[in-house]
């Protein structure tokens, strides 16, 4: 779950830095976007993008499962994962 919420804030911030440039048109239209400077703008998108990176890299990663040996008397005769 927490791979999927760090992936979606990703996205979102790369569509925030591209709005000023895409849709100016529709960014025009709502009052108060259309007063936040563009930097502003840009900083929002990019602190999306690396709090989506951090989830994704604290919580977001594969957990490797830990093997054990199978004993046969003293002898090893294999590996499972517990």
């Amino acid at each position: 779950m927490a791979k999927v919420i760090g992936l979606i804030l990703i996205i979102l911030g790369l569509v925030v830095i591209a709005s000023p440039f895409v849709f100016k048109a529709a960014i025009a239209k709502i009052p108060f976007v259309s007063a936040l400077p563009q930097l502003w703008v840009i900083i929002a998108g990019a602190v999306l993008i690396v709090l989506g990176g951090l989830i994704l890299k604290l919580k977001g990663g594969k957990q490797v499962k830990k093997e054990v040996p199978i004993y046969e008397g003293n002898k090893i005769i294999g590996y499972r994962r517990k």
